[in-house]
């Protein structure tokens, strides 16, 4: 499979680039607009999939080109959702986001086009594709799969969580009203030559209650003189 992409950051190029080739995807980056809409106009057939990643000073000219993007398979990756024009083959990835999220999309993206076509005739891809669309959590209100991070709270995507936040969050929701010490958290989370202390584990969990619509500080809860526990007997 080839993939396109439109990335002005190296560093963020650099992140990506090893992900996909573990993959066995080969990648093209493009770092200038001019010669991304000259791609794009002369060899879109090339590809499977075009990555857009969209900052403030783009000047893409086929950003919202909707016959050229009808023919292809598009993922943008961007801050403001309202700029970009839906469309069947759009999707949207909200930054900031991650390599394995970016990996995790395409895979379902693959996996939804090819299984309605070739049903039972292809178990692996079957198999592979309730890896990415069934949840190896659910809860009254929280659904968690591990192999795409994604979080649902009541079916909503939880966005913009930090790498110890959702780690935080999977080990406390899988096992319920078990209570975890601040020592234990940091040992099951952090490195174990982390030079912090205990109060890093307070601080997370007060950002992660905070992004947790409505249920946060209730599901989340503090157990004095303890740590802390995941108990969905809201009150």
């Amino acid at each position: 499979m080839r993939i396109l992409m439109f990335e002005e950051k190296q560093i963020i190029r650099e992140l990506i680039e090893p992900v996909m080739h573990k993959q066995d995807w080969q990648i093209d980056f493009v770092t200038e607009t001019s010669l991304f809409n000259n791609e794009i106009k002369n060899n879109l057939s090339w590809y499977d999939f075009i990555i857009i990643d969209i900052n403030y000073h783009n000047d893409l000219t086929l950003l919202n080109d909707v016959e050229i993007m009808q023919q292809q398979t598009v993922i943008y990756l961007t801050v403001n959702v309202s700029e970009i024009i839906k469309q069947n083959n759009v999707h949207i990835i909200t930054k900031p986001f991650s390599p394995r999220t970016l990996v995790g999309k395409i895979k379902q993206i693959i996996f939804s086009d090819l299984v309605p076509e070739y049903g039972d005739e292809y178990p692996v891809l079957v198999e592979d594709i309730q890896v990415f669309k069934t949840y190896d959590i659910e809860t009254s209100h929280f659904k968690l799969n591990f192999a795409t991070r994604e979080v649902l709270v009541d079916d909503h995507v939880l966005e913009h969580l930090t790498l110890k936040e959702y780690e935080l969050l999977k080990t406390l929701i899988q096992k319920p009203r078990q209570v975890f010490s601040r020592e234990h958290l940091l040992n099951l989370i952090w490195d174990l030559d982390f030079a912090g202390d205990e109060r890093t584990i307070d601080v997370h969990i007060k950002t992660l209650r905070k992004k947790i619509p409505v249920y946060g500080a209730q599901v989340i809860q503090t157990v004095w003189g303890v740590g802390y526990k995941f108990d969905e007997g809201l009150k």
